[in-house]
């Protein structure tokens, strides 16, 4: 059955290797992309779930307690372990880590993904939009400090370039209906 469910979503919406020789010199792009420049390797990235919790319209970012201390969405990689598990259950296990157990938050629908380089790689981010319900945030030794942001206050805080973008793009679809995200 998943192996079904992959393939199906593999043949509907992946460009595979195999296929871009059958492309080429048919179209000369597809989505800016050109084809006759394109490789037959296969991108290999670690996943990462974030969340965008939202509470009084403004979500929720965390600072790193690392070097950089960069601003940051909670959330985290998802295990080797955990690859046959629902994305929103690595979602909760990722931010009752950080946040610690008292949190509570629904979890809807993906609402962005990007690619950031790191140390060692490639990460492909897919951020969700989620509702705090209720709890005392209580930050684990990977951060610092918490802030609730609204579109103006982000600017003030130092962000990695891809959450700086993402979280730009989130205010700009978002914003005419802040007050109701959750």
């Amino acid at each position: 059955m998943r192996g079904e469910k992959i393939s199906k979503l593999s043949s509907d919406y992946q460009v595979h290797s195999n296929q871009i020789g059958k492309w080429k010199g048919l179209a000369p792009e597809i989505g800016g992309i050109s084809l006759e420049n394109m490789s037959n390797n296969i991108q290999k990235f670690a996943v990462s779930l974030k969340a965008f919790i939202i509470k009084g319209g403004k979500p929720l970012v965390l600072k790193e307690r690392k070097k950089e201390n960069f601003w940051e969405l909670p959330g985290g990689r998802v295990g080797e372990s955990e690859i046959d598990f629902p994305p929103t259950d690595v979602l909760i296990r990722e931010v009752k880590e950080e946040l610690r157990d008292d949190i509570e938050i629904e979890i809807g629908q993906p609402v962005a993904a990007w690619i950031r380089i790191i140390a060692g790689g490639e990460v492909f981010l897919v951020g969700y939009l989620c509702h705090y319900k209720k709890g005392e945030i209580k930050l684990s030794g990977e951060h610092e400090d918490y802030a609730w942001v609204d579109e103006y206050s982000i600017k003030k805080l130092e962000f990695n370039r891809t959450f700086e973008s993402v979280l730009s793009s989130f205010w700009k679809k978002y914003s005419f209906q802040k007050n109701n995200l959750f």
